[in-house]
């Protein structure tokens, strides 16, 4: 509240001062300005925090202090102006943590860091961090493959277990190890260097336990074997976070000096094996006809056998049959069984047929006869007939049988038939 002031006699203007009662200094005087214009340090102090914070002073400003005057209405604290700062900070600070969202492309991965430590590994999709410089992410490719040949001009000289020098250059395929991309970042400052000299140790370490001979011919593929598992075990131990996929053998020779000796070598290997592969397919061929000719013959001695065994049971059940037809009647069974027997041996043997009723005696050299066949039945025929007309002039009328004119007369027909035959009776 303001205190009212009195003018009294003794306030009138002194020495110069305006008899209006002006209080205006005279000029060319300072006029110090009053208490109570003068801004109070509580007061701005105030207004500052309600400008930070968006809070208004109470009682228009003025605060609790009732010995103050009441400040004119330019100087009183505008509440519009601190709410749209602080709409502006939450705007800005809203800002800010969207920055912290990033999207992680197909077959990457992203090591996300807070205050520069690994915090998390995050995998495709869209994520949230905190900003910068709180947080950040490292995006990391897991699905290429990269490559790295072992063998320059220093590195290829290798000592062999029979302590031949050798030049060795493979290639080394690797990728990022998908379990924990982070250890390619933080477990060394060069992974790729690291891989290098790993490889190169272990390739040494092989070699030095490998003779030349294998080097060069057949132990190729167990070398790179050993090489890619002792190489990954050194990996694993150290922790780099890479995976070897392959190790191919680009190059292994011999020395210069001595390359033309192991050429000619390797090419007396190739030929053995060769020469070995066309006698396995010539043993493979001839293995398959003597299988054919074998199974053949096993099937003939199988039909054989079946028609034997047939036969040899036919031949018992009719044994059986004449064993009991013979039990019946004996007589005419043998009887039957000697004309079946006769039967079958002038079916294949030579048989000569004479006429015996001239009871002539004919001595005929047989043995030509049977081999000469037809002619020799002619001839038989006139000598017989030159016999019996000699036996017929020296011989009495009463000695000759009645009917031997009839035997002469018929001899061509009937007094001698020899024929010679293979079958019929």
């Amino acid at each position: 509240m303001k205190e009212s002031t009195v003018e009294m006699a003794w306030n009138e203007p002194k020495n110069g001062q305006n008899s209006g009662g002006s209080n205006e200094p005279p000029r060319g005087q300072d006029q110090k300005p009053k208490q109570e214009d003068m801004p109070d340090l509580d007061v701005l102090l105030k207004d500052l925090k309600n400008k930070m914070f968006g809070k208004s002073s109470n009682n228009g400003g003025n605060g609790n202090q009732p010995n103050q005057a009441p400040r004119s209405p330019s100087k009183m604290p505008n509440n519009l102006s601190g709410k749209v700062m602080g709409f502006g900070a939450l705007v800005v600070f809203i800002l800010w943590m969207l920055t912290g969202i990033y999207i992680v492309d197909t077959g990457n991965n992203a090591v996300v860091l807070f205050l520069g430590k690994e915090q998390s590994v995050t995998g495709p999709g869209m994520h949230w961090r905190f900003p910068s410089p709180i947080g950040e992410h490292r995006i990391i490719n897991v699905e290429n493959r990269f490559s790295a040949t072992i063998g320059t001009n220093k590195e290829t000289m290798m000592l062999t277990k029979d302590e031949a020098i050798v030049d060795v250059r493979v290639e080394v395929q690797y990728e990022i190890d998908r379990q924990d991309p982070a250890a390619y970042w933080f477990a060394s400052s060069n992974p790729d260097g690291t891989l290098r000299d790993v490889v190169e140790s272990a390739l040494r370490e092989r070699v030095g336990q490998t003779s030349l001979d294998a080097i060069l011919t057949s132990g190729r593929a167990q070398l790179v074997a050993e090489v890619k598992s002792l190489a990954q075990q050194v990996l694993d131990s150290y922790g780099v976070g890479l995976k070897i996929t392959n190790v191919n053998l680009v190059d292994a020779q011999a020395p210069k000096s001595v390359q033309a000796a192991f050429t000619d070598a390797i090419k007396a290997r190739e030929d053995e094996q060769r020469m070995i592969n066309q006698a396995n397919t010539y043993v493979t061929d001839v293995l398959a006809r003597i299988n054919g000719e074998v199974e053949r013959e096993l099937a003939q001695a199988e039909g054989y056998k079946q028609s034997v065994v047939a036969k040899a049971e036919g031949e018992a059940a009719r044994f059986t049959l004449l064993n009991t037809a013979y039990a019946k009647s004996p007589v005419i069974m043998r009887q039957r069984l000697y004309l079946d027997a006769m039967e079958n041996i002038f079916q294949t043997t030579n048989k000569v047929l004479m006429n015996t009723q001239s009871n002539n005696l004919m001595v005929l050299p047989l043995d030509q006869l049977l081999s000469n066949g037809q002619q020799q039945t002619i001839k038989l025929d006139i000598d017989s007939t030159t016999i019996r007309e000699s036996q017929n002039k020296t011989a009495p009328q009463a000695m000759l049988p009645k009917q031997s004119a009839t035997s002469v007369n018929t001899t061509p027909e009937r007094a001698v038939n020899i024929r010679s035959r293979q079958d019929g009776r």
